[in-house]
């Protein structure tokens, strides 16, 4: 009985000991799973484009009678466009002139992609040696009295260009004039638009110039700024009010150019944010927001669209 004892307790121990030896392998799976759906998420996190968001932004004949590698034209500083590679299952994958999933090129180790590096073939390369504007979000204002539109920043850094592409909608100074991107005054400056500090969600701006606020505007820049009338509108380079895009860019010892990720930042039509001449405007405008840093930015290099 002594012996059958034993032996039956040797089994129960070997039992036990290989359930434990499988606990064991079982926690560490779940535990390197749970590591990698935190990188995942995290990686969705830092990077506001998915495969499917990046189709989406994309013009579908964007590749038409190109063929190599192109940087992302809507921020995705992370991939690139593979013009000439075919689509699966697509019905014209062999003319190769809609974009799909498999045009959509990912750039690895987090590194983002130039299309001028190695001489303009393009290639991935480290950050800090990138030119890239970053999407930050999307964003509709008005013209009427407090109409603003706030988004939130993505990225934290010293913006040294702040880029606004139209999406959808118009403004208008006043019911009747035919509405524009970015002012729609036919008598006024083409521009008139404004970034600020957002502060407080009920905080508003009555009666106020350029000077009364200029430490809550973060673009136009001053020199731009200094010149705007006081209904807020100005001139911004070649832009007009029809212009597909504007840009804004400031040196990278700006202090008001620094933005901070997670924080809020205000749209305005300048009418609204000086309050002058508000109660005859007409319109919506949504814009995407893009933004090139100080760290990835070369101050001699020319920048592309």
């Amino acid at each position: 009985m002594d012996i059958i004892s034993q032996l039956i307790t040797a089994c129960e121990e070997e039992q036990q000991a290989e359930e434990n030896q499988f606990t064991s392998i079982m926690l560490a799976i779940y535990i390197l799973v749970v590591a990698l759906a935190t990188i995942q998420v995290q990686a969705s996190a830092d990077n506001p484009f998915t495969y499917e968001d990046n189709l989406k932004a994309v013009d579908a004949y964007f590749c038409r009678g190109k063929s190599g590698n192109y940087r992302h034209p809507n921020g995705a500083c992370d991939h690139y466009i593979a013009c000439g590679v075919g689509c699966k299952n697509a019905k014209n994958r062999r003319s190769y002139k809609h974009l799909c999933t498999q045009n959509i090129m990912p750039c690895p180790g987090g590194l983002f992609y130039d299309e001028k590096a190695y001489g303009g073939y393009g290639a991935c390369i480290y950050k800090a040696e990138s030119n890239c504007l970053q999407f930050q979000g999307e964003v509709c204002y008005g013209s009427t009295q407090e109409s603003y539109g706030t988004y939130t920043h993505q990225c934290t850094g010293q913006v040294t260009l702040l880029k606004l592409v139209s999406k959808s909608g118009s403004v208008g100074c006043y019911k009747g004039v035919t509405p524009g991107y970015w002012g729609g005054c036919p008598h006024a400056p083409p521009i008139n638009v404004w970034i600020t500090e957002h502060r407080a969600d009920n905080f508003k701006y009555v009666k106020k110039s350029y000077y009364d606020i200029k430490h809550d505007i973060k673009f136009p820049e001053p020199f731009t700024a200094y010149d705007a009338n006081k209904y807020g509108f100005y001139y911004l380079n070649e832009f007009h009010d029809k212009s597909s895009f504007i840009y804004f860019t400031a040196g990278h010892n700006d202090y008001y150019t620094y933005f901070v990720k997670g924080k809020k930042y205000r749209v305005y039509y300048g009418e609204d944010l000086f309050d002058q001449g508000v109660g005859n405007n007409v319109g919506k405008h949504c814009v995407y927001v893009y933004a090139s840093f100080y760290k990835y930015y070369k101050p001699n290099q020319v920048i592309k669209f």
